[in-house]
Order: C-alpha cells, then sequence, then structure tokens
C-alpha cells in the first residue's frame, strides 16, 4: 500500500503552491512506519493550504472587505494581520479553529461540512497526543482520502467565487497570488473558455498572449481542447483562427512537444477543411504539413479532400 499512499499524498499536494515543504518527511515516515507523525503531517498539509487560500482571498479582494469579511466572524481584527506573511494566521489565539471557521464564512460552507473538517482536526489531535490508539498505513490512507474530498471540495468553491471572474491583466500579478498545480488549470481553463468566445480579432490575440505566459504550465489535454475550440468560435467571421496572432499562437503550442502527431493531423485535416482553396492561411501551415508527413498546400488538391 506504501507506493498508493504516497501517491494520494502527492495527489493533495497539487492543491499547494508551497509542494515540497512536507513532501520527503511524510515519504520517510510512511517508509519508517511513522503513521501518527503521518496523520500529523496530512494535517498540516491542509492547513498550509488553508494559509495560501486566505492569502489569495486577502489579495484579490483587498484589505478592507477581508477584514471585514473576518471581523464578522471573529468581532475584532487579526492581532498579526500582515497581508505579504502567508503565516500570519498561525500567530493568532486558537488560530487552527478560527481557520475552520473562516472557511466556512469565505466559501459559505454548510455546518455539516465543518463538522467534517473538525473530526479530521480531532484526528489529528490523537495523533499529536498520548493516547492508546496508534495509527496503521490503513488509517493514514483513509485519512488522506477523507482529506482529499475536503479539500477537492474548497478548491471548487474557492475556484467559484474567487478564480471565476478573475482576470490578469499582468499574469506576474497571478504568480505573486501563490498559485497551486490546480489554481493555474482553473484560470488557464478560463482563458482557453474565455478565447473560444472571442468576439473579436484583438480580443482573441489578447488571450492568446495570456496564455502563451503560461504555456510552462500547460498540459497535453488543454492543447488538445485549444486545437478543438478554436474552430467553434461562434461569429460568422471565425474571430479567432482568422486572428493575425493565431498562427504563431499554434506554431508555438506545437512547439511545446506536449500533443502526440495524431491530435495535431486531426487538427490539420480540420484546417484544410476549413479553408477549402484559401491560398495564403493553408499555405501558412505548411510546416505543420511537412512536420506531419502529409501534402503541403502547393501538393494539395482541395476539391478532391472527401469532406
Amino acid at each position: 500500500m506504501t507506493s498508493k499512499v504516497v501517491e494520494k499524498y502527492n495527489q493533495l499536494l497539487e492543491f499547494l503552491n508551497h509542494q515540497e515543504k512536507y513532501r520527503e518527511q511524510f515519504i520517510k515516515s510512511i517508509k519508517d512506519g511513522l503513521f501518527d507523525f503521518s496523520i500529523i503531517l496530512i494535517w498540516k498539509t491542509f492547513i498550509l493550504f488553508a494559509y495560501e487560500k486566505i492569502y489569495q482571498i486577502a489579495h484579490q479582494i483587498g484589505d478592507n472587505v477581508f477584514l471585514q469579511k473576518w471581523e464578522s466572524k471573529f468581532d475584532k481584527k487579526p492581532k498579526n494581520y500582515k497581508k505579504e506573511n502567508i503565516y500570519w494566521c498561525n500567530e493568532e489565539h486558537d488560530g487552527e479553529n478560527k481557520i475552520i471557521q473562516f472557511l466556512g464564512v469565505i466559501y459559505k460552507i454548510d455546518s455539516n461540512f465543518i463538522k467534517q473538517l473538525n473530526i479530521l482536526k480531532n484526528k489529528r489531535d490523537i495523533a499529536a497526543h498520548v493516547s492508546e490508539l496508534e495509527f496503521t498505513e490503513e488509517d493514514v490512507d483513509n485519512y488522506l482520502f477523507e482529506m482529499l474530498r475536503v479539500i477537492e471540495k474548497l478548491q471548487n468553491c474557492h475556484a467559484e467565487e474567487y478564480w471565476k471572474n478573475f482576470s490578469a491583466e499582468d499574469i506576474g500579478k497571478l504568480m505573486k497570488l501563490l498559485p497551486s498545480s490546480q489554481d493555474l488549470e482553473t484560470f488557464i481553463e478560463n482563458l482557453i473558455d474565455s478565447l473560444a468566445q472571442a468576439s473579436t480579432f484583438r480580443t482573441a490575440e489578447d488571450y492568446e498572449k495570456r496564455i502563451l505566459q503560461l504555456k510552462s504550465y500547460l498540459t497535453e489535454n488543454q492543447i488538445a481542447k485549444i486545437l478543438e475550440i478554436v474552430f467553434d468560435n461562434p461569429y460568422s467571421i471565425n474571430q479567432v483562427l482568422e486572428a493575425g496572432g493565431t498562427r504563431s499562437f499554434l506554431r508555438q503550442l506545437y512547439d511545446l512537444k506536449k500533443v502526440d502527431k495524431k491530435r495535431w493531423t486531426r487538427f490539420a485535416e480540420k484546417l484544410i477543411k476549413y479553408y477549402s482553396n484559401q491560398e495564403k492561411p493553408l499555405a501558412f501551415y505548411n510546416w505543420l504539413f511537412k512536420e506531419l508527413g502529409m501534402p503541403t498546400y502547393e501538393e494539395l488538391d482541395v476539391r478532391d479532400i472527401p469532406f
């Protein structure tokens, strides 16, 4: 089971920006059979996740609104609040209980979910203090399963409340928010969806530039999705395919080498169908046709293509 437990913990870390903070300790704790300590580390990982989300929210909604949310639950400002320090919550009296309550406020979580979080905290408390109960690897696996469900729920709430309408003119601003892999996936998916619906050439190029600023984080599935949605623009003149920067954009996606050639071949076939006998755009994609071992524009007889 050991490898499966570590794999689940790695899944948990995808929801954090500081992914390496506890990884080695957790792997060692499992390897050495220190399962009580494993439980403690999983809880610490959750708290770090909560700190990062609170940090993001404070930066996105601003100090005044953030502190009003905090005060509405706790009747006073946090004593040690420093927006630039993600660990400020750690210095608050009864910090972890406040964190759980505050998550309920900012994500509008119902009492049953808060109760589930408190159950997980109680198990951590048992692991951290002298007790007759000693945890097994199976207990760690079950604890991880429950924690993953909790964090996935919170991540979905966070994406819906704080990422859905977040528009970063400067991608640098996004990176200062300590995004996790899951945050970046959500943000990139929103950019791709917005690109598909672009109403002008300029808008399409703008979304393409933003996506390229994050190209090192693009996944195979996201690139494959782009290759599909560029044909789905709802306007009579396709604002994506006809935008001036799109051809360069697509070439840069190809150069990432993250998507197999079968997908690119299907894309190329759809290009030929879309442009029919338009010389200039098809001739531009000769580089792609050559890469895929397909006839170049000059060699194509588009009238005979069986579409």
